[in-house]
């Protein structure tokens, strides 16, 4: 398996989530793949740790992905009992994958999307069941009133909305010509803010703006497809937390980016949990009510 942009967001999400999960997930998960990785050494691993500062400052990215297969293979020993490095140094190789491409293609980068690529999509399909189930659950349980709130579209001015986003396409495309290195997190915070279903069609002005100043369509395509990601992540997180009011605007948002778009990273899921939310609506007959 080949690493991608939106594949690393993911699986770094994931492995955050597998952290707060419990032991059992964490060690199921993550721990027990990665001691397939690479034979056991007794080297200290302070050392190798040591040596990844060292070779990062001095910018060497040929030997980090080595590296960090030797540490992170030398964290899940039998003879280690921090394992929450695991974690921190997954999420460190992640990291540098997204910032240097010559790490994103090494060998070892392939080698570590291919260990986990199962047991994250075995983790995946059990969290999407348990969170669908429970967003509908807890939705058919709550009082009508309680829905209604959570359903009911927002009545924010669409000139706030015009005014914010082209406060936010400056921004962005002030940083990509400076050169900087916020205009990612801009541009997907420009498209969850924006994306609404009273004005649909907003959000694609930050598309035209980025191909007028020449961005290629790969790297609008990336920003998408982490956004995809991110809202995602962001909708399971918030139905895990009982926040079910932002989660079903997070469905919303989703929805008018991506729909017709069956390639975008969870549109699957997020599909499900709106026709779930439709269903719900129908149930309780909440149509009026909403509208």
């Amino acid at each position: 398996m080949s690493p991608d942009h939106s594949t690393i967001k993911e699986y770094s999400n994931i492995i955050r989530r597998l952290a707060k999960s419990g032991r059992s997930g964490y060690n199921h998960y993550l721990i027990k793949p990665l001691t397939t990785w690479s034979p056991q050494d007794s080297t200290d691993i302070e050392k190798y740790m040591s040596r990844i500062h060292i070779e990062r400052r001095k910018q060497n990215m040929f030997t980090l992905p080595s590296l960090y297969k030797k540490t992170i293979s030398r964290a899940v020993a039998p003879d280690q009992f921090d394992l929450s490095r695991v974690g921190t140094l997954c999420l460190e190789f992640l990291k540098e994958m997204g910032k240097e491409s010559l790490v994103m293609n090494s060998s070892e980068a392939r080698e570590f999307f291919n260990i986990l690529s199962g047991p994250f999509r075995e983790y995946r399909e059990i969290e999407f069941e348990k969170t669908s189930r429970s967003l509908t659950e807890e939705m058919m349980t709550a009082g009508e009133s309680e829905v209604v709130s959570m359903l009911k579209k927002s009545k924010r001015h669409n000139d706030e909305l015009v005014q914010k986003s082209e406060l936010l396409i400056d921004e962005i495309i002030d940083d990509i010509v400076k050169g900087g290195e916020k205009h990612e997190t801009l541009s997907v915070q420009y498209l969850v803010h924006t994306a609404t279903p009273q004005m649909p069609r907003l959000h694609r002005d930050l598309e035209k703006s980025l191909k007028d100043i020449g961005l290629p369509d790969e790297r609008i395509d990336v920003l998408y497809r982490n956004t995809a990601v991110i809202i995602y992540h962001e909708i399971i997180k918030s139905i895990r937390s009982g926040n079910l009011k932002k989660a079903v605007n997070l469905i919303s948002k989703y929805t008018v980016i991506f729909r017709g778009n069956p390639g975008t990273p969870y549109h699957h899921e997020v599909d499900n949990f709106e026709k779930n939310l439709f269903k719900v609506i129908e149930q309780k007959n909440l149509w009026d009510s909403i509208n």
